[in-house]
Parts: C-alpha cells; sequence; structure tokens
C-alpha cells in the first residue's frame, strides 16, 4: 500500500461504464471513488461520506442510485481481493514492528532501572 497511487482513470471506467462521462452522477461517482481509495484519505467521518453528493438521493433517480451503489462496492470488493496478500503482510509486519517496540521499551526501562540503582550507590 506504500506505492498505492489511487484509482486510475482507466479503473474508473471498467467500474463506471453505465454512467456517461458527461453526466452529473458520473462526476460525484467518481470523486468519491476517488476520496475512498485515493492515495490520500478523502473522509474522515461516516457523516461525510453521508454527505457526498454522490449519496443524494433525488427523485426518480432511484435505478441510478442504486447503480452507484453496487459499482462502489464492486471496486472495494475487487480492491480487497487483489491486495488481499499485500495487506496480509503488511498487517504481519505491523504485528512485528510493534513488538519489537514492546521489546524494545521493557529494555529500555530496564537500563534506566539500572542506571537509577547505579547512581544511588
Amino acid at each position: 500500500l506504500m506505492n498505492w497511487n489511487g484509482l486510475t482513470k482507466e479503473e474508473i471506467d471498467k467500474v463506471l461504464t453505465d454512467l456517461d462521462p458527461s453526466n452529473e452522477q458520473r462526476r460525484h461517482a467518481v470523486d468519491f471513488l476517488t476520496r475512498c481509495l485515493g492515495k490520500e484519505v478523502g473522509f474522515h467521518s461516516m457523516g461525510e461520506v453521508l454527505q457526498h453528493p454522490a449519496f443524494v438521493i433525488r427523485r426518480g433517480n432511484d435505478a441510478e442510485m442504486r447503480a452507484l451503489v453496487g459499482d462502489t462496492k464492486q471496486v472495494v470488493d475487487k480492491f480487497a481481493r487483489e491486495n488481499r496478500v499485500a495487506l496480509d503482510d503488511i498487517r504481519g509486519r505491523v504485528i512485528g514492528v510493534a513488538a519489537t517496540l514492546d521489546d524494545m521499551r521493557k529494555k529500555l526501562a530496564e537500563f534506566h532501572f539500572a542506571t537509577m540503582k547505579m547512581l544511588e550507590t
């Protein structure tokens, strides 16, 4: 994930094949997907997600909204499938680093205790 640069235009086009590029909902969908799966954090809360224009339901637009939600789920599921091994590897490395830091913290506490004992004498 360190090399992840977000979705490419080609990947987005594959998912949003049913929406015309000039369509306002497509622009909202592209913005939403880019913010969800982009390199930088796009949303900081579920409230922000739900306030995004991609989730504004307009009268007579239910079919388009259902298509958008389905497309978004496809992109997220595809990302998870294609990156499962990398995500599991990263998770394992993070756990290893956390264990190493815990060990170092313990050794530092022991060193600190020994130093304080030595200074007392």
